[in-house]
């Protein structure tokens, strides 16, 4: 494969947000996967779910993909939803985990279809207030990752679960 710098950097913080992801998630099992770390805050659930919701959305924005979460799943994991402590609420962990990183590779294989001047285009409509081109999206879709992964330190902490990283 050709040296493609754009391209390359954008993969990369997509990938090191969902090493990170999957790092954190490691461990956080059966009721503590859906116990709500802070006032107000979400889980491990609905992280994973709001991960996959925001790759299935922009999928279906920026190539017209057809979305892979169902209507409910959608409702369940969109901005705003309200997570709850119920483990029946939600699709089973590895069925969650195995589809929010099905739509991440996805979301690669998407990126990676572009030539330069496809990344380097101007983006319309709401996502274009995270990036104003596919390559800037990219480092916002790691960045909204990065700030969720970040959230499930808490509920490690609280679980007594060893760091991930260092």
């Amino acid at each position: 494969m050709a040296d493609r710098p754009l391209l390359d950097t954008g993969l990369f913080v997509m990938g090191f947000a969902r090493q990170a992801t999957n790092g954190f998630l490691n461990g956080i099992e059966g009721d503590a996967f859906v116990r709500t770390f802070a006032e107000g805050g979400g889980n491990a659930a609905y992280i994973a779910g709001h991960i996959a919701f925001t790759d299935d959305a922009t999928l279906k924005m920026l190539a017209g993909k057809a979305g892979v979460l169902s209507e409910s799943e959608q409702k369940l994991f969109g901005g705003g939803a309200a997570p709850t402590e119920n483990t029946a609420d939600y699709p089973p962990q590895a069925e969650l985990i195995a589809k929010m990183n099905a739509l991440r590779d996805d979301l690669v294989a998407y990126f990676s279809s572009l030539s330069d001047d496809e990344l380097t285009a101007p983006v319309e409509g709401d996502l274009a207030q995270f990036g104003d081109t596919r390559a800037k999206l990219m480092t916002s879709i790691a960045w909204h990752e990065g700030m969720h992964a970040g959230q499930l330190t808490v509920l490690r902490r609280q679980l007594g679960l060893p760091r991930v990283f260092g």
